[in-house]
């Protein structure tokens, strides 16, 4: 038995040392070689280690990058024409919340104020409590004793009832002179009350119609009550004129008649057999060259010369003394995406009496088309592919529609109603105006995580956290986002109460462009694939080591298969000692040669 061991180790030795003196291996031949002292020997085997553990620590960190943040955003390689994306959608509120020509809530305010008769309160007044903020402290006052709403018709639609008339705000419109100057507009309820849109999609492209409440299709509707559009001279006529019938039965296809006035204006049936699809999608971009004419509306290219154009107008009759903030007057306006519904809190003011100017520039992230990525967890490519995140009011996911939807959805857990322009469904209940003070609480709990009075509110109530809500929410960005962010120019001019046969107490222009004909998008790539890692690794190997593919081969070869060679030839010179010598008898043959 000892002998065996003796000549394993044996064994072990020579092929160490024929390893040590054939090695590729940088340094290795040194270990074994005879020339060299003892000292010689600890000093290649002490840098070979350190150079060893200094390969090992690079390619740990290597693939700690792979596996943590495989997916990178980076420039890309070719700049994009403005005409390859839509032109942004924008959000116009009027300058006015409340048309004093429809209803005099300051009037009301003064009486209820004068006489402390809440519970005589009119719906009309408990909708424009809902709308002005400057009137809340009313509500935290005198919140128990403010009634309920009495007649049926819902808030939503008391709001479109005593708001501004689009054409009260809106003077003339140009974009696009290839149309007949013609622009399609669309009414939206949003936290600032009734506004018009441009260029956003369609509420049956957008929403999800069998998640929204059958009984208030005015707020969802989302443009089918309420489409307008220029005339050929670009002046904007009453809706009314406009449009003489439009039923809005969640089930009955729009029928649109058009008078004498609107004969200019394109036909076009909101239950089109066109498959939208087909025009435009986040992810696929405009299939179709000659979708020009279709919402969204393409860029037509940059500079003044491509803007939308508009005349924006105010009357003495539709401001509010009780309701509008005299630090913000002017129309508020909010530049976003064709499939992100608007959150007017993010808007900037157009100020009455200036020609302001905003000029674009698009921000867009694009995915790769590398199938790959699909193959990562949302979490690890920190964004969502279409389709992989549902959402219940929206058909098309981006960050900004999950926020809109999860603040619903809070506001609801907190309050136990939502506010009367929130998505909601149709077992949700609207907040009346008592519940302003829970209502406005728990927007400020959502919008300001982490803020005092966040904490506060978040003690009282310790089941329903907004951190933690809204982190269940999990609003990552879609894989493929659009964004517009802009320099706005102003300048202040003294109109005389007319502009180009627009006439209006106050009046400004607002013009639309694209600052440059192209621009640089950000692509989501993969930051490692296997075949780089794979790279890497073989680079740090051969950095340090001067090993490469055919070296871990050797390795393997001196370990497994030369041993086993080694064993067979030794077994082989064994059974050739073991074997007898045959005798022979020489006397014997020495006779038989004589003979």
């Amino acid at each position: 038995m000892r002998w065996f061991r003796r000549k394993s180790a044996s064994t072990t030795k020579t092929i160490f040392g024929e390893y040590c003196a054939t090695s590729s291996v940088h340094g290795v031949r040194y270990f074994s070689d005879p020339e060299r002292t003892l000292c010689e020997k600890f000093w290649w085997i002490v840098m070979f280690l350190v150079s060893v553990g200094g390969c090992v620590k690079l390619i740990e960190s290597t693939w700690l990058k792979w596996n943590l943040t495989p997916i990178v955003v980076n420039f890309e390689n070719q700049p994009i024409s403005v005409t390859e994306i839509p032109f942004p959608s924008f959000t116009i509120c009027p300058p006015g919340k409340i048309s004093k020509s429809m209803y005099n809530f300051a009037k009301e305010v003064k009486q209820i104020r004068k006489s402390g008769a809440l519970a005589n309160a009119s719906d009309h007044f408990l909708a424009a409590v809902q709308l002005c903020q400057n009137i809340l402290k009313l509500s935290k006052h005198y919140s128990e004793d403010l009634p309920e709403k009495r007649h049926p018709l819902s808030y939503s639609l008391v709001v479109a009832n005593i708001s501004v008339p689009m054409e009260n705000f809106m003077g003339k419109c140009d974009f696009d002179e290839r149309n007949s100057m013609i622009l399609y507009l669309q009414y939206v309820m949003t936290d600032m009350g009734f506004c018009v849109n441009f260029n956003m999609l369609k509420d049956h492209r957008m929403l999800r119609k069998e998640s929204l409440p059958v009984s208030d299709t005015y707020i969802f509707a989302r443009g089918r009550p309420h489409r307008t559009g220029c005339t050929e001279n670009g002046v904007i006529k009453d809706v009314n004129e406009l449009l003489e019938t439009i039923q809005v039965n969640r089930n009955i296809t729009s029928n649109i008649t058009l008078t004498k006035n609107s004969r200019h204006i394109r036909k076009r049936s909101v239950s089109s057999t066109v498959d939208y699809n087909e025009i435009w999608y986040p992810e696929k971009g405009y299939l179709k060259a000659d979708t020009i004419d279709m919402v969204p509306y393409r860029g037509l290219g940059s500079g003044r010369y491509a803007a939308c154009n508009l005349i924006l107008t105010g009357h003495k009759k539709d401001l509010s003394s009780a309701c509008e903030d005299s630090l913000n007057r002017g129309h508020k306006i909010l530049l976003h995406s064709p499939v992100d519904y608007p959150q007017m809190i993010n808007s900037v003011v157009i100020p009455f009496e200036h020609v302001t100017q905003i000029a674009v520039k698009p921000l867009v992230v694009k995915t790769s088309p590398n199938p790959k990525l699909r193959s990562y967890p949302p979490e690890t490519r920190q964004c969502f592919f279409d389709g992989e995140r549902y959402l219940k009011y929206f058909l098309i996911y981006t960050q900004n529609n999950c926020e809109i939807e999860c603040l619903s959805n809070y506001t609801y857990e907190r309050c136990q109603c939502v506010r009367f322009s929130m998505m909601r469904s149709e077992g949700m209940k609207v907040c009346d105006t008592r519940d302003l003070v829970c209502l406005h609480q728990a927007i400020s709990e959502f919008i300001k995580i982490g803020s005092p009075s966040s904490e506060k509110y978040a003690k009282a109530v310790p089941k329903l956290n907004a951190l933690s809500f809204r982190a269940k929410c999990n609003c990552m960005p879609s894989c493929t986002s659009y964004q517009y962010d802009f320099e706005m120019l102003k300048q202040s001019f003294t109109s005389g109460g007319k502009i180009d046969g627009v006439r209006a107490d106050y009046l400004g222009t607002l013009s639309i462009f694209f600052k440059e004909p192209k621009f640089i998008a950000m692509v989501r790539s993969e930051l490692y694939g296997l075949t780089d890692f794979i790279a890497n690794c073989g680079g740090l190997l051969g950095l340090f080591t001067g090993t490469s593919l055919l070296s871990l081969i050797e390795i393997a070869y001196f370990c497994f298969v030369r041993p086993l060679s080694k064993r067979k030839q030794h077994s082989h010179r064994v059974s050739d000692v073991e074997k007898p010598t045959p005798i022979v008898d020489t006397a014997k043959e020495c006779e038989e040669m004589h003979i």
